[in-house]
Order: C-alpha cells, then structure tokens, then sequence
C-alpha cells in the first residue's frame, strides 16, 4: 500500500517538474524572476565548470582546423570530439532557471548586435 503511494507522489512530483521546465524553456521571462534552489545552483556551477573545460578541450582542434592539419570530417574524434560531447553534456545538466536567464539575456543581447 505504501509503495503504491510512494509511486503516485512520485509520478506527481517528477510530473510537476517536467511542466516545470518545459514552461521554463518556452517562456524565459518567467524563469528570470524565480530563483534556484541551492542544489540547483551548486549543479549549475560545476554545469558550467564542466562547459568550459569542453571549450578549453576543444582549443586544438580548431587551431588544427584553422591551419589545415586537421581535416572537417576528423573532428568528432579525439579530444575535440569528446570536448564538444562534454560541452553538450554539461548543457543539458544546468537548471531550467539558468538556461531560461541565459536566453532572456541572449534575446536582450542580440537585437543591439544588429
């Protein structure tokens, strides 16, 4: 009996959270006025971290691609293969909160590009 209570508040909860993000991804004006949880934030930060070591990762393969030692189609191998999976990864980690803030701040950023 307890389990099949355990279920269903789980199967709300995560429910709840799936709505949760999915707004967020729609609509990020509303992600910019809420805030994160403090696991979020710490999940966010190594999200991050982990982001820019696939940035730094990637460094010498574009250096290669730019001079010509490295040819298009050898770019998913090696270590800037697994810097541009490790960048993507650690994307998906962060927070619906984060992502939606960083695209208000892309959309406010882009029209003053032009």
């Amino acid at each position: 009996m307890r389990s099949h209570l355990l279920l269903a508040y789980l199967a709300q909860h995560l429910l709840k959270e799936e709505v949760r993000r999915r707004v967020l991804e729609q609509f990020p004006d509303i992600g910019a006025k809420e805030s994160r949880t403090w696991g979020e934030a710490g999940t966010d930060v190594l999200a991050s971290l982990g982001k820019g070591f696939g940035q730094l990762a990637q460094f010498p393969g574009q250096v290669g691609l730019q001079t010509g030692i490295v040819a298009p189609s050898e770019l998913d191998t090696g270590l800037y293969g697994m810097g541009k999976r490790l960048e993507a990864y650690a994307e998906e980690q962060k927070s619906p909160v984060l992502k939606a803030k960083e695209a208000l701040r892309g959309q406010k950023i882009q029209p003053s590009l032009s």
